[in-house]
């Protein structure tokens, strides 16, 4: 019998079923959101890779990291009692869970459909923008070298790395002031990586497919590379997002990932997301091997995958209680997209907002934390809370509205993946298609604020030199 897609799809969903059913009597209750939710998400992705896309393109990387965060999460929420770290308050978790997983089911249809109206909207490319080496060999330098004296000036002025990671351990805010400089500074590994493959380009097939001890080296340096620029600055994100790019424009670009490298990739992006707690809560001293993991009290007794997939890549334990207390309270008052202005204004240099203190971690304070007296012209009130594109739409407009953003949100990512399916094999665009897909699913799961940091801190000098070491052949695209 030939197993159609439709035929998997059914499959997949009787095993859900079944998974459903074996995991406690709550869980039955979740299986229609979560067929619901799987069939939605596997006809896009399914949509997406027929016409070429890979997992390195924006509709199916975010129909993979949904089917966790919209759709698996809230039932493992339940099955294992583990709804959110370090909550504020308690509450009746598995009911507003519930609820949670209902709103989910209908922001993926929105999704879905937005998705299918921006991948009909052409977007033909009507020219190639291909690497020229003279200006890769006039460029590179320039860039390299300025990117790599900004972060030499950097470890110079606090004591080499020794004293940059003491700094962050034990002074925090030394680095204030300095967004600017990490910005073109940590822009290095990706620019490196750029060059490498652009040279590299002009190898036989042959060659290529005998590259893999190549491709492990390239791994290895461009991993040390991100973090001694930023890596140890107490962010994951600043190095998973750079391995996620790096690993992308191999597979697009270079070398042809087999599974067995998503496997180990995988294995390592756990340990690293894993590991990298301890860093982040003791700092340089997280080396003298006089900690562990239990040290942190940053997993409460759950196992720490469990911990960073439903703290990192899933927001259900965040809008359960964000519903709860709208529901709950009468004394919140809604932004009205003030959040978002404060957020777009405060990239700009010598422009200050209108609304302070109206940004997105002073409602999360005012909703989330129950702290409702912040006056006009006070501090900000600063959380590491990430509240995803509903949980910000919910303190701009309630409950209801944000479902409309992921319409347009699903409009803008099936767009985008049709674009970067559009160009050509040997267009040095394809070098920004990883860094697509990953800005796709963050502006589904970050906050406005978070969105546009990684827009502009990790893709504008790398864009820009692209821009600078290319150009535009119409007459090429006839021959692809």
């Amino acid at each position: 019998m030939r197993l159609t897609y439709t035929r998997i799809i059914f499959l997949v969903l009787v095993a859900l079923l079944g998974l459903c059913l074996m995991l406690q009597e709550e869980a039955p209750l979740y299986f229609v959101q979560v067929a619901i939710g799987t069939a939605l998400l596997l006809v896009l992705l399914k949509e997406s890779v027929d016409r070429g896309g890979t997992i390195f393109h924006p509709v199916p990387l975010t129909c993979i990291i949904l089917l966790w965060a919209f759709v698996f999460s809230p039932v493992v929420s339940v099955y294992t009692d583990y709804y959110l770290a370090l909550p504020p308050k308690l509450i009746d978790y598995e009911k507003w869970i519930w609820y949670v997983s209902w709103i989910y089911t209908v922001i993926l249809v929105f999704l879905f459909l937005g998705v299918l109206l921006g991948s009909k909207i052409k977007s033909a490319v009507n020219d190639i923008r291909s690497p020229v080496r003279s200006r890769v060999l006039f460029y590179a330098p320039l860039f390299l070298g300025v990117t790599a004296l900004l972060q030499i000036y950097v470890y110079a002025s606090m004591g080499g790395l020794v004293g940059y990671m003491r700094t962050w351990t034990d002074s925090k805010e030394s680095f204030d002031g300095l967004g600017l400089v990490f910005m073109v500074a940590e822009a290095f590994p990706i620019i490196a990586m750029f060059v490498v493959l652009i040279l590299f380009n002009g190898k036989n097939e042959i060659e290529r497919r005998r590259s893999i001890l190549l491709v492990t080296v390239l791994f290895l340096g461009f991993f040390v590379l991100k973090m001694l620029f930023g890596g140890f600055r107490g962010s994951r994100s600043n190095t998973i997002w750079g391995l996620f790019w790096f690993a992308g424009v191999i597979h697009l670009y270079f070398y042809r990932l087999k599974l067995i490298h998503f496997l180990f990739g995988l294995c390592f992006l756990s340990f690293f997301m894993v590991s990298y707690s301890l860093y982040k809560t003791y700092g340089v001293e997280s080396f003298s091997g006089e900690y562990s993991l239990e040290d942190t009290n940053r997993f409460e007794g759950a196992h720490p995958l469990l911990v960073v997939a439903q703290g990192d890549f899933a927001r259900t334990g965040v809008h359960a209680l964000l519903l709860h207390e709208y529901f709950d309270r009468n004394d919140y008052e809604l932004k009205w997209g003030r959040t978002y202005i404060t957020s777009f204004l405060s990239m700009m240099p010598l422009v200050s907002t209108p609304f302070t203190p109206d940004n997105k971690s002073t409602a999360g304070a005012e909703l989330f934390y129950g702290q409702t007296n912040l006056q006009p012209g006070s501090s900000h009130y600063h959380n590491s809370r990430i509240y995803g594109l509903y949980g910000e739409g919910l303190f701009n407009f309630g409950p209801v509205i944000p479902l409309i953003l992921f319409l347009c949100a699903g409009f803008l990512i099936g767009w985008l993946d049709a674009w970067a399916r559009s160009l050509s094999k040997i267009d040095a665009r394809r070098l920004l298609i990883p860094f697509i897909a990953n800005a796709s699913f963050i502006m589904l799961m970050s906050d406005f604020d978070n969105t546009i940091f990684f827009l502009v801190k990790n893709g504008l000098v790398a864009i820009l030199f692209l821009i600078l070491v290319t150009k535009a052949d119409a007459r090429a695209v006839g021959k692809n």
